[in-house]
């Protein structure tokens, strides 16, 4: 959203523009949860930033979540993609 434009603002611009109508679904919705803040700022407040007991921890739960003897968490999709790809010798 630019600098200095209300979210009310954006809704009417999107409005006008056709970008938004009543019949309008948005791409996603989150649902955030106090449980979900506690667990990022015991991150950002602990000695592991990028590393560490808690993603240790995501790549467990994620292995027996989808029953994989592997799992790797990345920084984001392209890292994702970047090492499926190697994996799969593309």
């Amino acid at each position: 959203m630019p600098f200095g434009v209300s979210m009310l603002k954006m809704n009417k611009i999107l409005e006008q523009n056709h970008i938004m109508t009543p019949d309008f679904i948005p791409y996603g919705r989150q649902c955030i949860e106090q449980e979900d803040i506690d667990s990022v700022v015991a991150v950002l407040t602990s000695d592991y930033l990028t590393q560490g007991p808690a993603v240790e921890r995501f790549e467990s739960l994620l292995r027996a979540a989808v029953k994989s003897e592997y799992a790797v968490a990345v920084n984001s999709a392209t890292s994702a993609l970047h090492i499926a790809c190697l994996a799969l010798d593309v």
